[in-house]
């Protein structure tokens, strides 16, 4: 969707020497005065010639002529938010209120993730060419495709043979990242489940469980055979990905998380808990659920803003046996993702 955004930004060059200055700016008192207009309007010198007798006055006022641009009408170019990967776009008037041509018209180059649709100025969809009259408008399209989330800003400047215009463009790179998490439900089997470590004592599990109906599809992760009165540790360590580490840095970055757990029959205790980590592994921030025995699935879920300098996160997936051959907690449906904002 095109949208014409506004704000004004002109550039032209000074007047030219008052019509009876000599080389050094002295005046050589010709009568000749100079005016000027509102802002960001430069109106040059105006000679007029004072008649010596009662005859009319033929002689015509001059003032130089220059071209003036301004960009659209408004303060802010604000594309807003546009999901990391897609394209926002925005259309721009270029009107030229001077009272002479704009000739060597041409667009800068914009800074990515800003460009000209297209790929060059003016923008497919825009008809700006090297010239634009006294009066005369033409337009520029302008995309912002961001290639990564948070804040981001660029110069929209064009330039003629006397001067330049320009209005700086801001806009936002959001949206959610896919699950974090590798083999989140124990879809891919095994002992130990793929994409996790055991860190305690006992078998960890991927796969089907007669004991228990999975929360989502067939499988499940749980805990199984193992000394009882210690706690079975299943561990994922995730590093935030590069490209959402500046917005952990600054204390930006949101996470979001959801998991399921349960017991089978209501004896053994399930938990699970989630770290936030800095660069030399230290706690910055945990959530956890709690020991429980209920032997009905239970969801922990949280979403907030990660601790500034965040490196990695951390999944624990926890068991204590109390009696019998096997530790029976079950864990499934299990989401890790990062938000901006």
């Amino acid at each position: 969707m095109l949208a014409a955004l506004a704000g004004a930004c002109v550039g032209a060059p000074p007047p030219a020497p008052n019509a009876g200055m000599d080389g050094t700016g002295e005046s050589e008192d010709t009568g000749s005065t100079s005016t000027t207009g509102g802002p960001g309007v430069s109106v040059g010198p105006l000679t007029t010639a004072l008649p010596t007798s009662g005859e009319p006055d033929d002689t015509t006022d001059t003032r130089p002529v220059w071209p003036q641009l301004v960009l659209s009408d408004g303060p802010l170019y604000d594309f807003g938010d546009v999901d990391v990967g897609e394209q926002g776009q925005q259309l721009f008037a270029v009107t030229n209120v001077g009272t002479g041509a704009a000739t060597g018209l041409a667009g800068v180059d914009l800074l990515a993730p800003f460009a000209y649709v297209g790929g060059s100025y003016p923008g497919d969809g825009g008809d700006c060419g090297d010239s634009l009259g006294p009066g005369e408008v033409c337009l520029l399209t302008v995309e912002l495709v961001p290639a990564s989330y948070g804040p981001v800003q660029a110069l929209l400047q064009v330039v003629h043979d006397d001067g330049d215009a320009g209005v700086e463009l801001v806009g936002r790179g959001v949206g959610i990242s896919d699950n974090l998490l590798i083999n989140p439900g124990g879809e891919r089997q095994g002992t130990p489940p793929p994409g996790w470590s055991n860190t305690g004592v006992g078998v960890w599990v991927a796969g089907s469980s007669a004991e228990v109906v999975a929360m989502e599809d067939s499988a499940t992760i749980y805990a199984n055979e193992g000394p009882s009165g210690v706690e079975y540790v299943l561990e994922q360590v995730v590093e935030i990905p590069e490209e959402w580490l500046g917005l952990a840095e600054v204390g930006e970055l949101r996470l979001s998380f959801a998991g399921f757990s349960r017991s089978r029959i209501g004896s053994d205790e399930h938990r699970i808990r989630v770290e936030v980590r800095g660069a030399r592994a230290d706690v910055l921030d945990e959530h956890d659920s709690g020991w429980s025995t209920v032997p009905l699935w239970e969801e922990l879920a949280f979403s907030s803003l990660a601790p500034g300098g965040a490196r990695e996160l951390v999944v624990e997936l926890y068991c204590r046996k109390t009696a019998g051959a096997l530790c029976s907690a079950f864990y499934d449906a299990l989401e890790l993702r990062l938000e901006y904002p």
